[in-house]
């Protein structure tokens, strides 16, 4: 009995790296093409295993908004967007119960793997974290090779 408590308690949801708090937010700068881009992003609502976020993209002098989601669908955490109202999957981030060194489709109808990197620590402007799951996103993006690192820490 003791057994199956424990296998129950230790079972990965993937609610540790995407449920927040309405009002939580995240500021994101990088670069694109060249030119410094700043990407918000504001947990709004949770609903029914959903979190939806409003999702803004400063470039140069223009700006644009759209809503995003964040969900658990078939084992994996997607992070997607919303289309008419529905859930469409842009990247899947994690696979549930995955490990180091662990692969799966990362992007529907595009030849980009995730990879499981381990679990390391990072520091970024919002401070240091000792437990970062590194998702390493890598492959051909319509007629471009691309990649993309992702650090998920627990909230």
């Amino acid at each position: 009995m003791w057994l199956a408590a424990v296998l129950i308690l230790a079972q990965d949801t993937g609610e540790q790296y995407y449920r927040f708090a309405p009002g939580t937010s995240w500021v994101y700068e990088g670069t694109k093409e060249g030119r410094k881009q700043t990407n918000r992003l504001r947990i709004v609502r949770e609903e029914s295993g959903t979190v939806f976020l409003d999702h803004e993209i400063e470039s140069g002098a223009s700006s644009t908004r759209d809503s995003q989601c964040w969900y658990v669908e078939n084992g994996v955490l997607v992070w997607g967007f919303l289309h008419d109202g529905k859930r469409v999957a842009l990247y899947r981030l994690y696979k549930l119960d995955s490990k180091e060194r662990d692969t799966w489709n990362a992007m529907d109808g595009e030849e980009i793997t995730a990879t499981h990197c381990g679990v390391r620590s990072i520091t970024v402007p919002a401070g240091t974290f000792s437990n970062a799951t590194w998702i390493h996103l890598s492959g051909r993006l319509g007629t471009t090779h691309a990649e993309f690192d992702f650090h998920l820490v627990p909230g």
